[in-house]
């Protein structure tokens, strides 16, 4: 695992950045994502905890609801199928965690959502996609990609994961008094342009970075 630097940008700058002050991290894994198998998570979060103070692993199996439902599972399935793959995400990471000293754990959902810090954000951000034109196309888009579908209705069900995810990390700074550099293994351009300000909503004391 190394971090990739060639990235630029605003928020690369400030994910250096705390990456240097050896902040804290939160680390995004993917419930359908094959990049996460169980050796990769073991190095991910091996590397993550030796680069920063405190890490939080990031597993979103509640709001992915919203993706198999998307994907045409009913509710009872898609809450059945995301438990599972959450779950098997969470056994591979505290296999890790368990064998570390460092401090490394798993964020809560179900806490998280009962915070006032998230609450305010996810208003905010449910605010900026009814009436910012171009943070409306870039979600859509964004999830059109993960779905591969067009359909309407899947696209007004599945970006509400979306919308979910980035409430919870743009409020992340708030929840934990901290400044945090958020982790994936690829590129998140929505991410990347709410750091830059393109979407005008003031987004604080947050950066990113690429590990792979």
């Amino acid at each position: 695992m190394i971090c990739d630097y060639s990235k630029k940008g605003l928020a690369y700058e400030k994910g250096y950045e705390i990456l240097k002050e050896k902040g804290m991290a939160i680390v995004g894994f993917s419930l359908d994502n094959s990049y996460f198998k169980k050796d990769t998570i073991d190095q991910l979060i091996r590397y993550i905890a030796n680069n920063f103070s405190n890490t939080k692993i990031m597993i979103a199996d509640k709001s992915a609801v919203h993706n198999y439902k998307a994907k045409g599972y009913n509710q009872e399935k898609a809450e059945r199928k995301s438990r599972l793959k959450g779950n098997a995400l969470r056994n591979h990471a505290n296999r890790t965690i368990d064998d570390l000293t460092k401090d490394v754990s798993l964020v809560n959902w179900e806490r998280i959502e009962q915070t006032n810090e998230y609450k305010q954000s996810y208003q905010e951000i449910i605010s900026l996609y009814n009436t910012n034109k171009e943070f409306y196309q870039d979600t859509r888009n964004t999830t059109k990609e993960v779905l591969k579908t067009k359909k309407k209705e899947s696209i007004d069900e599945g970006v509400q994961y979306l919308l979910e995810e980035l409430s919870f990390i743009i409020a992340s700074p708030r929840i934990y008094d901290n400044k945090i550099a958020y982790v994936y293994h690829r590129e998140w351009l929505i991410f990347e342009n709410l750091i830059a300000g393109k979407y005008k909503l003031k987004v604080e004391n947050l950066g990113f970075m690429i590990v792979k």
